[in-house]
């Protein structure tokens, strides 16, 4: 699946913000291949998109509304949605237009309506339309929206109108729920396996192995020259002086992220602050091998505060900058700025071009 554009209204602490993830023009040479639909040169998605900002500008929500909608579109699940509108007495609204397998776009579009004292949301406070369009080999992502505009708008009952959608997956990664054990370690055990062993002991040299348990199922074994420590279903069971670093422990993650997109299996990933207590070059290192291993139909959301990303040889369109005025959260593609190759961006940040640096006016009164 293939995100092209969401916009959020009264939702997760979102109000009218709207993201496009589409780019205009081919960009030369660069290290981020087939930013194309595949068999579709001209119809042009961002396929990593690095987001950034402060404290507390919805990086983390940004993932957290997107995994919302689409447990809605999928599973028809509305809970997390109803659960995230800020003010009940108010409407609440999202519009996502994304790609299938089958190259079409789709677009769904909901208002969840106002409610009235304490009552819980029912199925008929949901207005729900899904417009379609086929992707042809010379359709541009531009020219597909305006065949959607074109079209009649008309609302139906979520049971029913998603069944029109083809099914699609997603994966992703936050800190604070620990590591995203799923079926990825079993899917292929022996890429799991390797995979887990090489991020690992890249973190920390001193691990001599981590072979799968032979006692228990999805169980490995960190193995140190003076202890051992046991992973259990991507948690850690440390023995008494047994343990491993939150740097090395974040690589239970970091390996289950690489082990999905190697598989294939999900299509979509979001990536949030996973590599926080990783030294900044191996970040760089993996965040470059996470964007090598994407299929050319896959996308990325990856969010970081390392700075040091900003020297990587990316578009300027993979960066993304979200910032927060009061209560308002919004968000700028650094290529709204910055039109040439050539135009440095940590400069542009240093110089807070896309007003995103935190305010720290507070802090000199102390």
């Amino acid at each position: 699946m293939i995100v092209m554009s969401v916009a959020l209204d009264n939702l997760y602490g979102f109000q009218e913000f709207s993201l496009d993830f589409s780019y205009p023009k081919k960009i030369v040479r660069s290290p981020i291949v087939d930013e194309h639909l595949p068999g579709c040169p001209s119809f042009r998605y961002k396929r990593v998109n690095i987001i950034m900002g402060s404290t507390a500008t919805g990086k983390t929500t940004l993932g957290k509304a997107l995994l919302a909608i689409f447990n809605f579109i999928e599973r028809k699940d509305a809970s997390a949605l109803t659960e995230a509108i800020c003010d009940p007495a108010k409407p609440a609204r999202f519009c996502l237009r994304f790609v299938t397998k089958e190259k079409v776009l789709s677009q769904v579009e909901t208002t969840i309506n106002a409610r009235d004292g304490s009552r819980l949301y029912k199925a008929g406070d949901f207005l729900v339309s899904v417009k379609q369009t086929p992707i042809g080999m010379r359709d541009t992502y531009e020219r597909c929206v305006g065949r959607l505009d074109d079209q009649v708008t008309q609302y139906g009952s979520y049971a029913d109108v998603f069944d029109e959608i083809e099914s699609f997956g997603w994966y992703s990664t936050f800190p604070h729920e620990g590591a995203a054990w799923t079926a990825t370690s079993d899917e292929d055990p022996l890429l799991f396996e390797r995979t887990l062993a090489v991020v690992l002991k890249s973190l920390d040299p001193a691990i001599e192995s981590v072979p799968r348990s032979h006692d228990m199922q999805d169980s490995y074994v960190v193995t140190h020259a003076a202890h051992k420590t046991l992973i259990r279903h991507g948690k850690l069971i440390e023995e008494e002086g047994a343990k491993l670093s939150r740097g090395t422990e974040s690589g239970i993650a970091i390996a289950l992220l690489l082990t999905a997109i190697m598989g294939r299996r999900y299509g979509w990933y979001y990536c949030d602050e996973t590599f926080n207590f990783v030294h900044s070059d191996v970040e760089i290192e993996l965040l470059a091998l996470v964007a090598e291993k994407l299929s050319p139909d896959e996308q990325l959301f990856f969010t970081t505060h390392n700075s040091d990303i900003l020297d990587m040889n990316f578009p300027h369109h993979t960066y993304l900058f979200l910032k927060k005025e009061g209560e308002q959260i919004s968000a700028v593609s650094a290529d709204h700025y910055l039109k040439r190759n050539t135009d440095n961006l940590r400069l542009a940040v240093e110089n807070d071009r896309f007003f995103s640096k935190a305010d720290l006016s507070l802090l000199s009164g102390l």
